[in-house]
């Protein structure tokens, strides 16, 4: 079965009531282009990326210590001839 969800050790709503309190403060847009919410959600989706990506990096540095050949292949057309 799948997992059960996990409780965030962060309060969602209070975290959501500071961050529009600010942008209100500063003048910021809440929505729109150049909003908080356009702003936040770019930034949150670039964090997860970048996450997910050293993930992959760390999986894929795995395979050297497993026996398999690393090396880089070389293509035919820098074959001599």
């Amino acid at each position: 079965m799948g997992q059960e969800p996990v409780e965030p050790d962060v309060d969602e709503q209070s975290m959501a009531e500071q961050l529009a309190a600010r942008a209100r403060e500063k003048g910021v847009e809440l929505v729109g282009p150049d909003g908080l919410l356009s702003q936040l959600t770019k930034r949150v989706l670039e964090i997860a990326l970048e996450a997910e990506i050293s993930e992959h990096l760390r999986s894929y540095s795995a395979t050297e210590d497993s026996g398999w050949d690393t090396s880089p292949v070389r293509s035919h057309a820098s074959l001599p001839r």
